[in-house]
């Protein structure tokens, strides 16, 4: 086992410990997105700190292990005065965001069209179904008016036939 092992075991052993006691308990309390991100980015911190001191404790139990804890915090401080380095998430987020109000966009301009070519389709399907309920109600009045006639011309014919007997 070496040293890149027992790093790796910290660095997982810190992430599990976040995910399985924090985050459950962090999305008990925070309902909005960006107040969870910022907790989960202030634990991931304390949780990447405790595993660099972590680190440096157990350097003294390695054998030679003071001459690389004495080299680590050389290096530490050499780098305490560089500025540091970009956040590439922050890059990341701005063009999904980006992304995403395009296509929110474009689905809102979807929807209006889909909108207006529905109304656009229900009025022609209206205006075809009172065309077809007029040509219908004519046809079959003039059916009714048809068929009233034959009955007044039969009921004229019997009362004719009724009187000619009389």
């Amino acid at each position: 086992m070496g040293i890149w092992d027992l790093i790796n075991k910290l660095r997982s052993a810190s992430r599990t410990a976040v995910e399985e006691n924090v985050v459950p308990a962090m999305n008990e309390y925070v309902h909005d997105e960006e107040g969870r991100a910022r907790i989960a980015r202030r634990a991931t911190r304390f949780a990447r700190i405790a595993a660099g001191y972590g680190f440096r404790v157990g350097l003294r139990w390695v054998p030679g292990g003071t001459l690389m804890y004495d080299m680590y915090d050389i290096v530490m401080e050499g780098l305490k005065d560089e500025p540091p380095l970009p956040n590439s998430n922050e890059n990341k987020r701005s063009k999904p965001t980006v992304a995403v109000e395009e296509t929110q966009a474009k689905m809102e301009k979807m929807q209006e069209e889909m909108d207006t070519t529905i109304t656009q389709q229900s009025k022609i399907l209206m205006e075809k179904m009172q065309e077809e309920m007029n040509t219908t109600i004519t046809q079959q009045s003039k059916i009714l008016m048809e068929k009233m006639q034959e009955e007044m011309n039969t009921v004229k014919q019997e009362m004719n036939t009724i009187r000619s007997r009389l």
